[in-house]
């Protein structure tokens, strides 16, 4: 917190819960995303986005995070949202078709 956010007549809520959002792109499946009490260590992990897609990495909030497929969080005091990218790659145009 910082100073000029203290008020003694108003102080915050100390059970506020803040929410993180997982969520892939263009598609695949998320978890770890919820309300959490700041402080919450939490597990974020991703899966499968489908047949010619791979998991590249991690974005916090639209900046690049880890590119770990899961990873534990410590909640912060804000909204928090992670998207898990995955890139599009198509079989090598080599490889006889089945």
């Amino acid at each position: 917190m910082l100073a000029d956010d203290y008020n003694p007549t108003n102080p915050p809520d100390p059970y506020t819960k803040y929410k993180v959002v997982t969520s892939a792109t263009p598609a695949g499946y998320t978890s770890g995303g919820g309300s959490y009490l700041p402080g919450t260590e939490i597990s974020i992990s991703t899966s499968s986005a489908g047949v010619n897609y791979t998991f590249s990495h991690w974005t916090k909030n639209g900046e690049f995070y880890t590119n770990a497929v899961s990873f534990r969080y410590t909640v912060e005091p804000q909204r928090t949202e992670f998207v898990a990218v995955y890139e599009y790659n198509p079989a090598n145009p080599s490889d006889p078709q089945a």
